[in-house]
């Protein structure tokens, strides 16, 4: 019996869980929904936590607080679209709240977000560290026919 109450217990859970993702997938386009993204502190990684980054939605325009490791791939196992994170908001410069940076910065340039990105928070040297580290590859793709700039992001 404890063991049909145990399997209950976790398929409740499952369940509540997958509502959750559908929840994500279809935000609506009016209102405001906070998506947590990554809620471990620290610059260790985890196998079961991601750093912290926040997704805010509101009236269907994203918003990220925060950009730690893997963001990228969070806020499309969110069921948003990464391109569409228009404005980032940094709480402060330590590496778990800012070490996905610079791949959602070249995601969002490789697969051709059209408007500027604006970056708030002290951040200015990691973005230029970031723009650095990444023009080698922008090369590369300029040298293999890309024509989008990224500077604009």
């Amino acid at each position: 019996m404890k063991t049909l109450a145990f399997c209950l217990l976790l398929g409740s859970l499952g369940a509540a869980f997958a509502m959750d993702r559908v929840a994500a997938q279809t935000a609506p386009a009016t209102g405001a929904q906070l998506v947590t993204l990554g809620t471990a502190g620290g610059p260790l990684p985890r196998a079961n936590r991601a750093q912290s980054s926040n997704l805010l939605v509101v009236n269907g325009a994203l918003y990220l607080i925060d950009a730690g490791g893997s963001v990228t791939s969070r806020i499309v196992q969110s069921g948003h679209d990464f391109r569409k994170v228009g404005k980032i908001f940094n709480t402060h410069p330590h590496s778990d709240h800012t070490a996905g940076l610079a791949t959602l910065m070249v995601s969002q340039w490789e697969y051709q977000r059209a408007e500027p990105t604006d970056i708030y928070g002290g951040v200015e040297a990691l973005v230029k560290g970031a723009l650095a580290y990444l023009t080698p590859n922008a090369e590369i793709r300029w040298a293999e026919g890309k024509t989008t700039d990224g500077r604009n992001l």
